[in-house]
């Protein structure tokens, strides 16, 4: 039941299945082959990918911080564990079955030429899009009010899109919404509290210059973050564009700020509102090395894994008459590490036909090229089949 094939196994079988998978796999890391079927070849590959991994963290020598192994393992673990040729083949063969297999006609039989390798490639993700990342997301309960209010009131904070939310209640999601403030370009300050000592306060003005808003923090790191977090999202490019009506593809051929030049306006104010708080430049330095590491240590992980089949007639005499097309399901999927956190992009199935005894039809979706390859999502496909099982 290819429906199915999709179920998540428990945690400890995973494992188990993965070391099964890798013992009898080859998988090819950065350009180094790996068999697992070698003496300790699961060990070398997880210990390949997770040096990998560590080593393009810190490619960039400025931010020294960069992830550790201890996450780098965990991370490498996880990888393989979704990519593994139980999973990835099961996914390859779901959507070639669905487009190409017709039970009265044809059966499909997996080729017995040797696979290659599985594939997965570690680089530093160099795209230049300085607010796409999530690590200046932040969410959490702050005290606050405007100029106009005497007392603090505590609500829940949601800093997204350029635009600081905060929210009467936090569960079961973000609602009873009290006010909004535009971030994006905003001018951000720190101070001590002039009432209780060993408390703190943001301010923010929006760059209409109307509604300035005050956090209350008793918490020297929240306040680092939260800061840390306001100022990226201020001196962000994009969030400016977004905010000016201009598209993000506009911004880039504007003479809006870079990437590294807003990295540097963020550090600059950064050391301004620490020195603020009397910190020492030992310690700023540490601190700033810490928030951009997490902000800005960014490593992608490629993955591509190709299959075989053959569409033969349901009455195979053993001989080539009997193969009526040889098809390629090459299984992608990316991972990207920042933040401190890993995500998911959605699996992809490239279908292609590599021999055929007629002239095969093509096969072209809106997103690819012409041709007679076809991408294909697994999620994507069994949207469609729910679909024309409510319109039957």
């Amino acid at each position: 039941n290819p429906v199915h094939a999709f179920a998540e196994s428990g945690g400890n079988g995973g494992i188990e299945q993965l070391w099964r998978d890798l013992r009898r796999d080859t998988i090819r890391i950065n350009q180094e082959v790996f068999r697992g079927d070698s003496g300790h070849g699961p060990e070398k590959m997880i210990g390949a990918l997770t040096r990998d991994i560590v080593g393009v963290s810190r490619s960039e020598s400025k931010y020294r911080y960069a992830i550790p192994e201890s996450k780098a393992v965990a991370y490498a673990r996880d990888i393989l564990l979704s990519i593994n040729r139980t999973r990835s083949g099961g996914d390859s063969y779901f959507c070639i079955d669905t487009l190409s297999s017709n039970s009265d006609l044809v059966v499909l039989v997996p080729s017995s030429r040797e696979a290659e390798p599985l594939s997965i490639s570690v680089e530093l993700d160099e795209s230049d899009n300085f607010a796409e990342h999530r690590a200046n997301q932040k969410t959490g309960w702050l005290r606050t009010r405007n100029r106009i209010q005497m007392s603090w009131r505590k609500r829940f904070f949601v800093l997204s899109e350029g635009t600081l939310s905060f929210y009467r209640h936090a569960d079961p999601r973000p609602h009873g919404m009290r006010g909004q403030t535009v971030v994006a370009d905003a001018s951000i300050s720190v101070d001590k509290a002039k009432d209780r000592p060993g408390y703190y306060i943001i301010s923010i003005l929006p760059k209409d210059g109307i509604k300035e808003r005050f956090l209350y923090f008793n918490n020297v790191d929240k306040l680092i973050h939260w800061t840390y977090a306001l100022e990226c999202v201020a001196k962000s490019s994009a969030h400016k564009a977004r905010f000016n009506r201009q598209s993000p593809q506009d911004a880039t051929l504007s003479t809006e700020p870079s990437t590294q030049e807003n990295r540097n306006l963020v550090e600059q104010a950064m050391k301004h509102h620490l020195a603020t708080l009397g910190l020492e430049e030992d310690e700023i330095e540490d601190r700033l090395a810490r928030l951009a590491a997490r902000a800005f240590s960014r490593v992608r992980i490629s993955v591509q894994a190709s299959t075989e089949y053959r569409v033969c007639t349901t009455d195979p005499q053993g001989d080539d008459s009997d193969t009526w097309a040889t098809l390629t399901a090459t299984f992608l999927q990316r991972f990207r590490i920042t933040g401190g956190r890993i995500v998911r992009g959605e699996e992809i199935v490239q279908l292609g036909v590599t021999e055929a005894a007629v002239e095969p039809v093509a096969l072209v979706s809106e997103n690819s090229g012409e041709g007679n390859d076809v991408l294909l999502s697994p999620t994507s496909l069994r949207r469609g089949i729910g679909r024309r099982r409510r319109s039957c």
